[in-house]
């Protein structure tokens, strides 16, 4: 498989190539803790079935979401797997034309069109 999946907690150990979870256990327990709790949604890479990136968000405040822990092994960067895991996709309905004007003018593009006649819309953070 070749896609981004949430990460579950107890599968943390498949991430050490690219995160340094694996000595440090103060900041291991810390993030499994935030992932079992909600605090921490970790999203990862897979790739032949294995986990090759991956990244965190959660709550900075009540305004904003801190994205961390952005990485890629070593073997598979400048690939576009960085890219693929900072990238925002929403959708919303399609006659809704002033939503689709305001995500058009924060710099989202159109993409496609589903059975329940709504679109998605991407952006890329890069």
């Amino acid at each position: 498989m070749n896609e981004i999946i949430p990460l579950e907690a107890e599968k943390l150990y498949k991430c050490f190539r690219f995160w340094d979870f694996e000595f440090n256990m103060e900041k291991r327990k810390r993030i499994e803790n935030d992932i079992i709790s909600g605090k921490r949604s970790m999203y990862v890479f897979e790739y032949a079935g294995k986990y090759i990136a991956g990244v965190s968000i959660s709550a900075y405040d009540q305004d904003a979401c801190y994205i961390s822990y952005l990485a890629v092994e070593e073997n598979y960067r400048n690939k576009g797997i960085g890219t693929a895991l900072i990238k925002i996709l929403l959708e919303v309905d399609y006659d809704n034309v002033g939503a689709r004007k305001l995500y058009q003018k924060l710099g989202f593009s159109d993409g496609e069109i589903n059975l329940q006649s709504r679109i998605s819309m991407i952006k890329h953070l890069t």
